[in-house]
Parts: structure tokens; C-alpha cells; sequence
């Protein structure tokens, strides 16, 4: 997405990464952990029996790697010279 033409999709994926980048994990983990699942219970009304502290936690972690994930993907993409790109498609490939 960062590499997308369409400037507010580019500008969100950059600051996601950069965000997500910039915090250690641990910090991430813990606050997903002790205060996304009170703030969700009060705004969601869920009972006090629900409990969503691990699934919580396990999002946290899936959006931490995503954004250390799509900087490899992207690093791989930009990699790509413009000349390989042309004789890939002077032999008949497709843009994917």
C-alpha cells in the first residue's frame, strides 16, 4: 500500500509502519494486553465475563509484524530494476 498512486492510502501505510515500527513490541503487547480490552468492554458493552485480553494480544502482535512484513515486500518490489521489468515483459510476462 505504500506504494500505491492514491496519496491518502500511501500517506496511511506509511504512518501505520513508521508507528508500528517505532515502539517496541513489548509496549505494543502490553498495552493491546491491559487496555484495548477495558476500553472495547466499556465501548462495546461486552460483560465483565468476556474475556479478550489474549485475542487482544494476539492482534497486537499480527499488526506489529505486518508493518516489519510490508517494509520487506516493499524493500523486495523497489528492488526490481526498470530493465528487468522491460525484459520481463519483452519475453511475454505479466506485470505479476
Amino acid at each position: 500500500m505504500r506504494l500505491s498512486s492514491f496519496l491518502p492510502l500511501a500517506w496511511f501505510a506509511k504512518s501505520y509502519v513508521n508507528v508500528f515500527r517505532s515502539i517496541p513490541l513489548v509496549m505494543v503487547l502490553l498495552w493491546f494486553y491491559l487496555i484495548v480490552p477495558g476500553f472495547l468492554q466499556n465501548v462495546l458493552g461486552l460483560s465483565p465475563k468476556t474475556d479478550i485480553r489474549l485475542i487482544s494480544a494476539m492482534v497486537a502482535f499480527s499488526m506489529f509484524e505486518a508493518a516489519y512484513y510490508s517494509e520487506i515486500i516493499r524493500a523486495g518490489i523497489q528492488s526490481i530494476s526498470r530493465g528487468q521489468s522491460s525484459a520481463a515483459l519483452a519475453l511475454g510476462m505479466t506485470h505479476w
